[in-house]
């Protein structure tokens, strides 16, 4: 009830239990439906609620003395969820299709494995005190360069192979290989 609340368990018991929550009066509006958790009837502790304007379920959490947005799950296909302030996530993320980070990313650990395809492998990995390695995995080639030209290549038999012009002392060699000193 709304003046007199339940004192015991809300029990429901069937093959599809549902809870229902239905506003009426009005669609796409905030608020359309809301549960409040409590304790010791003070003030409200976290919500879980229904934006109908935006169209997202959104989760607050009383930090301090202020009721705070903190995550939203968006109906949506390309913005589904929302975390507000950072998370830290302890979790194995299997990304199937393009995946984009619009801000840092920060990777902690001893190796840090990239598999292009199939086929490939490259990994970043502690190698000692203040030092890391990167390493083409077995059998692959390492291929560096820049803007979107290949520079250097080594091999799987520890052999660099370089591509274009080497210069050793000099910025600007006027061969294939100069060596200045």
């Amino acid at each position: 009830g709304s003046t007199k609340p339940l004192t015991g368990d809300l029990f429901i018991a069937t093959s599809d239990p549902q809870l229902i929550l239905e506003r009426t009066g009005g669609s796409n509006v905030n608020p359309s439906g809301r549960i409040v958790f409590k304790e010791n009837n003070a003030s409200d502790h976290f919500q879980i609620s229904y934006n109908g304007l935006n169209d997202r379920l959104e989760f607050r959490g009383l930090i301090s003395t202020t009721m705070t947005d903190m995550v939203y799950i968006n109906r949506s296909q390309t913005n589904t969820l929302n975390v507000l302030g950072g998370a830290t996530i302890s979790l194995s993320l299997a990304v199937t299709t393009t995946g984009t980070f619009g801000g840092n990313a920060t990777f902690n650990g001893t190796q840090t494995i990239f598999n292009p395809d199939g086929n490939s492998q490259a990994k970043i990995l502690n190698v000692g005190t203040d030092a890391i390695a990167l390493y083409a995995s077995s059998g692959d080639s390492l291929y560096l360069g820049g803007g979107g030209v290949t520079a250097l290549v080594l091999n799987p038999s520890s052999n660099a192979t370089f591509e274009g012009t080497v210069g050793i002392g000099t910025a600007a060699p006027t061969s294939t290989y100069q060596l200045s000193i």
